[in-house]
């Protein structure tokens, strides 16, 4: 399926401005983003109704059309029995809303890399890339060239609490995943790439992103370690559950701490700056309980939480994906998401290529880390990029010329 340069360029400029939802220099309305998403599957579906020899009419693709898609449908289908009891209209349009985003995600994501296939991440990249070149222009714009160095430099190496030259929110997580991304695939190849992510990444310093990208890099390093030298049967597949166990229970551990109050003694104990969520912490404590009945609230509550409470706030957001996530979802929900996010792709990938595998698991846990303290659990267009990913090595674009399919991975994963 091959979309010619005009149309590519439209989506490119399109989602590069889905980007601003969340700007603090530049707003644009959220339904902005929903509507590129819908005229990207609009695309998709037609070119794949017109010529019917693509690929996404493969059934690899449809497999991975599957893995992606159908998590995220039965997440929305359960929160319809939390959310209609309630009666709550203002609620109810809240869960429409993360519904939307839950779906319009996984299929643009999926439309993306049904056009695009294996360029598809370049797709991301490129619209990524505009987007902060554009942000750039318009601070310097403000601030001036000189404040665009000062700040940076105050920012990374004297006070990490402030506010980041590039306070861009998600795109600058998107460049944290394409940098992990593009050096996992080959850094060779992709030098250029891995440059630029690494240097926009650190534009916009997050410091849960910088533990979450180092963490990522370590976890690659002890997978590839193990599989050149260690022969152990199914040792890859033991410390990956390991791993994921132990982010699980790490996962409750930071929700135990926040509803035992063990988050105000840490920040007295430690000096760290919490950005005022503290106040937020000591609410949201009151909404859910760490125990198996806890079933959730359901999709879009904490929307609708952050509303009725803004007084308290002072219009400061949660900034914990594993809050909301949980919150929403409830214990048994929020332990199956995660374990087959980190765990039960990773195996299904595995089935196609082991390294794929172990890169999609390494991205993974990035991705989880960065909930811990942050909203990307429902940042739009970082859901998107994910997803690319996700679906770009489950398709195994990586393979190169000559090389069999599967990598023969039950005769070489120990």
């Amino acid at each position: 399926m091959k979309v010619n340069n005009i149309i590519s360029w439209f989506i490119i400029i399109c989602l590069s401005l889905s980007y601003f939802i969340y700007s603090s220099l530049i707003t644009i309305n959220y339904y902005f983003a929903i509507g590129v998403g819908v005229i990207l599957i609009a695309i998709w579906l037609l070119l794949k109704k017109k010529v019917q020899n693509t690929y996404s009419n493969t059934d690899k693709f449809k497999k991975s059309f599957y893995l992606l898609l159908i998590p995220e449908i039965l997440i929305v289908l359960y929160s319809i029995f939390l959310i209609l009891p309630v009666g709550n209209d203002e609620l109810t349009k809240k869960y429409i809303s993360r519904a939307c985003l839950f779906i319009v995600t996984a299929l643009e994501g999926i439309a993306i890399v049904g056009l695009y296939k294996d360029k598809a991440i370049d797709i991301i990249f490129k619209s990524a890339l505009l987007n902060y070149i554009i942000y750039i222009i318009c601070f310097i714009q403000v601030n001036g060239i000189v404040s665009l160095f000062v700040t940076t430099y105050q920012t990374i190496f004297e006070d990490v609490t402030t506010k980041s030259i590039l306070e861009a929110h998600e795109v600058t997580f998107v460049f944290g995943l394409l940098f992990l991304y593009y050096l996992f695939t080959g850094y060779k190849e992709n030098k250029s790439k891995v440059i630029i992510c690494f240097i926009m990444a650190l534009l916009g310093f997050k410091r849960i992103m910088v533990v979450a990208v180092l963490l990522a890099i370590l976890i690659k390093f002890i997978l590839d370690f193990i599989d050149k030298n260690i022969n152990i049967k199914n040792i890859s597949n033991k410390i990956t559950f390991g791993v994921t166990i132990t982010i699980l229970l790490v996962n409750f551990l930071w929700l135990y701490i926040i509803s035992d109050e063990e988050i105000n003694q840490i920040s007295e104990e430690t000096n760290i700056n919490f950005m005022g969520r503290l106040q937020i912490y000591e609410l949201i404590r009151d909404e859910y309980s760490l125990n198996i009945s806890f079933l959730g609230r359901g999709l879009g509550f904490i929307s609708y939480w952050g509303e009725i409470n803004a007084d308290y706030t002072n219009g400061v957001a949660l900034h914990s994906g594993i809050i909301q996530m949980y919150v929403e979802n409830g214990f048994i929900v929020f332990t199956l998401y995660l374990l087959n996010k980190l765990y039960f792709n990773y195996k299904r990938i595995k089935n196609v290529n082991k390294k794929n595998a172990n890169i999609y698991f390494c991205i993974m846990v990035y991705v989880i880390i960065c909930w811990f303290t942050d909203n990307v659990a429902t940042y739009f267009n970082f859901l998107v990029a994910s997803n690319v990913i996700i679906m770009s090595l489950y398709n195994n674009f990586l393979l190169k010329r000559g090389e069999k399919e599967v990598d023969n991975y039950k005769k070489t994963i120990k």
